[in-house]
C-alpha cells in the first residue's frame, strides 16, 4: 500500500527499552570518536539508563491496570509504546501513512486492518486529524500526544515525554470508565 517509512517504523524510541539501546549506541560511537572523553560518555549513558529504568517502573505501575486496553492511533507511530505497555492497537485512522485523504477514505479502508470501527470499543484514540468526528462515533477519549521531546512545552526531555504520554493515556482510559 505504500508508506512514508518503507524501511520500517522509525518511531522505535517510543519504547523506553529502545531509548536505552539508542543511548548505548550513541555513547559507544561518541567514545570511539572522542576517546579522551569516553569515560564521561559512559557515565552519562549509565546515568540515563538508571533514570529511565527507575521511571519505567512507575510508568509500568500506572499502566498495569490497563494492559490489553484497545486503542486506535492516527499514524503507526505507537506500536513500540503499545507493545511496551501492553496496549492493543486495533487499527489506524490513517490507513497508509503516505495518504492524507479525508477520514471517509480511512473508514472505507478499515477492513484491511481486520477490524471495523463499530465492532470494537476503543478507549483512546491517539492523534487523529478528525478527532471530533471519531470521538462522536466511538465514544473514545481523543488524545493529541507528542511522539517526541518538544511536542508540547512541558516535554523537555525523554523521561518527561513518557511521564506526559502515560499520564494522558491513563487519564483517557479512566475517563471512559474502562477497567
Amino acid at each position: 500500500m505504500g508508506d512514508v517509512h518503507p524501511l520500517g517504523n522509525p518511531h522505535f524510541w517510543l519504547d523506553p527499552d529502545n531509548g536505552k539501546r539508542i543511548a548505548k549506541a550513541v555513547q559507544k560511537k561518541l567514545a570511539t570518536m572522542d576517546t579522551a572523553n569516553a569515560a564521561a560518555y559512559a557515565q552519562r549513558e549509565e546515568d540515563f539508563e538508571r533514570r529511565v529504568s527507575a521511571a519505567d517502573k512507575g510508568w509500568q505501575a500506572q499502566m498495569a491496570p490497563y494492559k490489553g486496553a484497545k486503542i486506535v492511533t492516527y499514524h503507526r507511530s505507537w506500536p513500540n509504546f503499545a507493545d511496551h505497555f501492553g496496549l492493543d492497537v486495533m487499527g489506524y485512522v490513517e490507513p497508509r501513512p503516505v495518504s492524507r485523504r479525508p477520514v471517509a477514505h480511512a473508514r472505507a479502508h478499515q477492513g484491511h486492518e481486520g477490524t471495523r470501527r463499530q465492532d470494537h470499543p476503543r478507549r483512546a484514540l491517539l492523534r487523529p486529524e478528525d478527532a471530533e468526528l471519531d470521538r462522536r462515533e466511538t465514544g473514545a477519549k481523543v488524545l493529541m500526544l507528542p511522539p517526541s521531546v518538544g511536542g508540547v512545552p512541558e516535554v523537555t526531555d525523554y523521561i518527561k515525554l513518557f511521564d506526559y504520554d502515560v499520564r494522558q493515556i491513563v487519564g483517557a482510559i479512566k475517563a471512559t470508565g474502562a477497567k
